[in-house]
């Protein structure tokens, strides 16, 4: 394409053709960190007919075609980005049955590959802080079970909120004991078709969002959800409003009933309307609630 400019004269003027996004899932790691050995252990979990490969970040390849774990020995520690190229048979990596979980540092990209699990998928990853991803999972056969569970560093963010969630997911455990995690993005989560949410936050001691946008219209366990959370008393009355769809002191959600639901210690507000809605859902549909009582 030629340019035609004030004095008349052209330029040629390149256009680059977009790029699809990144297909691979990689991921960052520093072999100073855990035993500070120059070399990783890619462990995972397996089935069916196995195909992948795993680009080590060194120019070194290893091509995996049955249910083995591999190891890699660098020629200089250092910062790596290891990147797997997915075919099959990979169901997830198991990175916290492994003491080299400590020299994760970040997840760079998501990829496009299916995954049949994200349960434990994170888990204990201390070296974990955000994970810089700009793509998200591909979750539809997956639940988040106990997916960022004891991360006892400081995991932050995610950008979880762009995450689509399929009908049969569960958020069980999936944050419990993360004590660094407030991640602002979960509010934007699309959590149509969870069924539990049983210590979803549990000791997860920073955590304090209002995640009113919430779809909870499938939700029946919500046991210990909050329980030692930082939820507070403005968030939680919102919750409370959000998720029933209160107007005009009527629901306009469709919640299921006989819920045991747990709030923390956070306070809804006597003779406010979080106390009405607390009263619909304790009286009307039978929710067990233990929060901080009202003020």
């Amino acid at each position: 394409m030629r340019l035609i400019l004030n004095n008349g004269k052209s330029v040629s003027r390149l256009y680059s053709t977009p790029q699809p996004p990144e297909a691979n899932f990689i991921f960052k790691i520093d072999t100073s960190l855990g035993d500070g050995q120059a070399e990783f252990e890619f462990k995972a979990s397996h089935t069916g007919a196995v195909d992948y490969t795993i680009d080590w970040g060194d120019s070194s390849t290893t091509h995996v075609t049955s249910n083995v774990n591999s190891n890699h020995i660098y020629l200089a520690g250092g910062v790596y980005n290891i990147s797997l190229s997915i075919i099959s048979g990979l169901n997830k990596p198991t990175f916290y049955n492994t003491n080299d979980r400590i020299k994760v540092t970040d997840i760079l990209n998501w990829g496009t590959y299916e995954w049949d699990s994200f349960t434990s998928f994170l888990y204990d990853m201390d070296n974990l802080v955000n994970i810089s991803a700009p793509d998200y999972p591909n979750l539809q056969g997956s639940n988040l079970l106990q997916t960022f569970i004891y991360n006892s560093s400081s995991l932050v963010s995610l950008n979880i909120g762009s995450w689509v969630l399929n009908s049969s997911t569960s958020l069980l455990q999936a944050f419990r004991q993360a004590p660094s995690f407030n991640d602002p993005t979960i509010n934007n989560l699309d959590t149509t078709g969870v069924f539990s949410m049983s210590k979803a936050f549990w000791v997860a001691s920073s955590f304090n969002q209002n995640l009113s946008n919430w779809n909870v219209e499938s939700v029946g366990d919500m046991t210990d959800c909050f329980l030692s959370s930082a939820l507070d008393n403005v968030n939680y009355r919102l919750i409370l409003i959000g998720w029933t769809g209160w107007t005009s002191g009527a629901p306009t959600k469709t919640l299921q009933s006989n819920v045991p639901a747990h709030f923390g210690t956070a306070k809804y507000e006597i003779g406010g309307e979080s106390e009405d809605v607390r009263n619909y859902l304790t009286g009307t549909l039978g929710w067990t609630i233990t929060d901080g009582g009202g003020i």
